[in-house]
């Protein structure tokens, strides 16, 4: 009696387990269906609360809540058409389970977490906006996400220089193109956007704050170390050598590229016995020609 007890206990735990990812391997598609059911209604909640906030801004002098802006746009990530592909799992034994149990426990996080915290923006009684802040905080604003920026790119630079020590490696042009514009938004003087005084001033202000955000998000791929800023620079060919030290025989060298930066020699012959360091003079002498070129290129 002393031993069944425990393992009726043990078998209490693990059935409800085992029954649980059975259902998982399955009914596959009953928990992808469920899934795209719930984000579904959220996109549904979504769209009444962005109708009731259209409705609010029409009264002079408001601006929407920043808790109200956050939910809209975690509503926008959580009802992604391409969501649910990245939830399923690829590969293994247990793709099902392993697909379901994620779906599963997305969609309960889904009904518990942002659903359920829209349901509060939807009601009528519900205020989702604010008085219009003065323009010396928008400045501030502004000038904290010039900051960000700032540092952003600074990141984003240190990565590259990184990168770019590989030969014959240039800048994605993407990765030029964000670095412009983060720099053109970095040099705006906050002054310039309120001397003109009245609604125009708070105008600019936040259309510039959201640009920058916008700028800030394209940037946060280009500061992961693992993404390739880089591309291979087709004006420049060949590659340096792998080459031992050559000690003593600089005037050769020099000697060498001295002749063959002028006109006057066409051919230059290399002779000598083997293992006098022949081939070890010609590889340094094309990796020193190899390296101005980066540096003119």
């Amino acid at each position: 009696m002393d031993v069944i007890e425990p393992v009726v206990n043990i078998v209490k735990d693990v059935v409800p387990t085992v029954k649980k990812y059975f259902k998982y391997q399955i009914c596959h598609n009953d928990y992808v269906n469920e899934f795209q059911e719930m984000q579904t209604q959220l996109k549904h909640r979504r769209q009444d609360v962005e109708k009731g906030l259209h409705a609010q801004l029409t009264q002079p002098g408001k601006i929407a809540k920043e808790e109200v802006e956050a939910w809209l746009e975690k509503a926008d990530q959580e009802t992604a058409e391409k969501l649910v592909e990245d939830l399923i799992c690829k590969r293994g034994c247990f793709t099902y389970i392993c697909s379901s149990r994620k779906l599963d426990k997305r969609t309960q996080s889904l009904t518990e977490g942002i659903f359920k915290q829209g349901e509060k923006y939807t009601s009528a009684d519900e205020s989702l906006v604010v008085d219009t802040p003065s323009i010396e905080y928008w400045a501030t604003v502004f000038e904290e996400k010039q900051e960000r920026l700032k540092h952003q790119k600074e990141d984003v630079e240190a990565n590259l220089k990184t990168q770019r020590m590989q030969p014959g490696k240039i800048a994605r042009k993407e990765v030029e193109e964000w670095l412009e514009k983060a720099g053109q938004q970095i040099g705006i003087k906050v002054e310039g956007l309120i001397n003109q005084g009245g609604c125009s001033s708070l105008s600019n202000l936040r259309r510039k704050i959201e640009e920058l955000r916008q700028i800030h998000e394209q940037g946060k791929e280009f500061t992961n170390a693992a993404v390739i800023l880089v591309r291979d620079d087709h004006s420049i060919k060949g590659f340096p050598l792998l080459v031992e030290t050559c000690s003593g025989r600089d005037d050769i060298q020099e000697k060498i590229l001295e002749w063959l930066k002028g006109d006057k020699v066409t051919r230059i012959a290399v002779s000598g016995m083997g293992g006098v360091g022949k081939t070890t003079i010609m590889k340094n002498v094309h990796n020193q020609l190899f390296r101005k070129r980066l540096q003119v290129a």
